[in-house]
């Protein structure tokens, strides 16, 4: 699993982590949702990241998976 050290896709709304990514242009045929927004549940900034990395493999893995079922 590739781990992101970064912020990207994280949003903090008061002291609660969200997952805030969009859904990227060549999927979005495939895909109708704009954005994906989901609460962490997290108020650190780790275990926003780790639970962030889970999401975004998970995403990148279902945007392969409706490419080759296409």
């Amino acid at each position: 699993m590739k781990r992101v050290e970064d912020n990207s896709y994280l949003e903090q709304r008061g002291r609660v982590w969200w997952y805030n990514r969009r859904v990227p242009e060549r999927f979005a045929r495939l895909d109708t949702r704009r954005r994906i927004k989901e609460s962490l549940g997290a108020t650190s900034l780790e275990q926003a990241r780790h639970k962030r990395d889970l999401l975004a493999e998970a995403d990148d893995h279902y945007w392969a998976s409706l490419l080759i079922a296409e």
